[in-house]
């Protein structure tokens, strides 16, 4: 599932179709434009969505359109659910002329993710869609009533990228041609600032200090953590904003070792990453977590739930951090303990694996796979069309 496919020296003319906006995919976006090989154009259905809340930079570094979008927030898929639906879609796609166009962000439940697939068949554009899923025994009555429909959006891929083997491995359940999978890595949303590599901090009196840094929703599993750091002889940082934000602050009232920080821009997080030792994300569900990618660069200890796509991406050692049980507030304890037990040295020693592992999950990784996955796709579509035009020689 890693393989990229012949390399051909003609620029291949990409469209990425995104939700929106999204910091960690602009670093992508901008190495892919700056290639001899791609011409890019991204298409975002909309700048951002209500409960997102980092500030949106319109000023983009390479060839991107914001389509005028009408906006539906579908809280019986998951409370953070959007639906945008724009004007004009498959005309704006069509405009570009693209050779391949790349489905990403929301997917199967956007519009324009389904124009690209019904441009496949009427423009004979090649079809890839980036997938981030993966089976969830968290997943809501209605997600698994939608099968169906996700499963005919990725079969009708060429070629497809996918944000884990994890995730690869449900694209195939769904269609997908294991030969034909791309796996390509998400990217922080930020590299760590210059000279920001030494000197943490550890925590008040020598105790550790545990972060999370996310969506105060149910989702991100925050009840779990709050349960299961009780009575632990440690601190606990909360960033972020959400439903649940009352509940973290009626707990950080009552109880000195939890400290709520609100929500943190990036140069509010920037510094905070360095003054905590281990990154916490305990998700229910995530088809991700890109606060994975942002702690182990700055070599941070990370824990997360096996319902994290990024806790196949970055395996957690015995030197490097823990997996847990989502939802389960014994087996997250039982890794909070463990973690704030060690040692000076055993801290050094995993902000130095963590931080070699991280360098693999590289921007330009993540472009080579785009290039691969695209040229895979290509290929497809050309062995389709001669397989198709034998064909109708022999009727004749």
């Amino acid at each position: 599932m890693d393989g990229l496919g012949p390399s051909d020296a003609a620029a291949v003319r990409i469209l990425v179709v995104k939700n929106l906006i999204a910091p960690n995919t602009t670093p992508l976006f901008e190495e892919l434009a700056g290639r001899d090989d791609c011409v890019l154009r991204v298409v975002y259905e909309t700048d951002t969505e209500a409960n997102r809340h980092w500030t949106v930079d319109t000023s983009l570094p390479f060839d991107a359109e914001v389509l005028r979008s009408r906006t539906l927030h579908v809280p019986r898929l998951a409370p953070e659910s959007y639906v945008h639906v724009p004007r004009q879609a498959f005309a704006r796609l069509r405009a570009f002329s693209p050779d391949v166009v790349v489905a990403s962000g929301g997917v199967w439940s956007s519009p324009t993710n389904f124009a690209s697939l019904v441009g496949r068949k009427l423009n004979r554009w090649a079809f890839v869609p980036w997938w981030g899923e993966f089976r969830s025994p968290w997943r809501s009555q209605l997600t698994r009533l939608i099968e169906p429909w996700k499963r005919r959006f990725v079969s009708g891929g060429d070629a497809w990228l996918a944000y884990s083997h994890r995730a690869a491995r449900d694209a195939v359940r769904l269609g997908a041609d294991a030969r034909r999978v791309v796996v390509a890595p998400n990217t922080p949303r930020r590299p760590e600032a210059p000279g920001t590599q030494n000197g943490r901090v550890r925590g008040a009196g020598g105790r550790t200090r545990f972060l999370f840094s996310g969506q105060l929703i149910e989702r991100k599993g925050i009840r779990t953590l709050l349960e299961a750091f009780q009575g632990l002889d440690a601190e606990l940082w909360i960033s972020g904003n959400g439903p649940l934000r009352g509940l973290v602050q009626a707990r950080a009232a009552t109880d000195p070792t939890v400290h709520y920080l609100g929500h943190l821009d990036w140069e509010e997080l920037e510094p905070t990453y360095h003054r905590a030792d281990v990154l916490v994300l305990p998700s229910l569900y995530d088809v991700w977590g890109l606060v994975v990618n942002e702690a182990a660069e700055r070599g941070m200890a990370v824990i997360v739930s096996d319902q994290v796509g990024a806790a196949e991406a970055f395996p957690p050692s015995e030197e490097g951090g823990r997996t847990f049980q989502a939802g389960s507030v014994a087996s997250l304890r039982a890794a909070l303990q463990s973690i704030s037990g060690w040692t000076v040295e055993e801290f050094d020693r995993c902000s130095r694996v963590n931080r070699r592992h991280a360098r693999r999950w590289s921007v330009e990784r993540a472009a080579d796979a785009v290039l691969g996955a695209s040229r895979l796709a290509l290929g497809q579509r050309a062995s389709l069309t001669a397989s198709s035009a034998s064909s109708s020689q022999k009727v004749e």
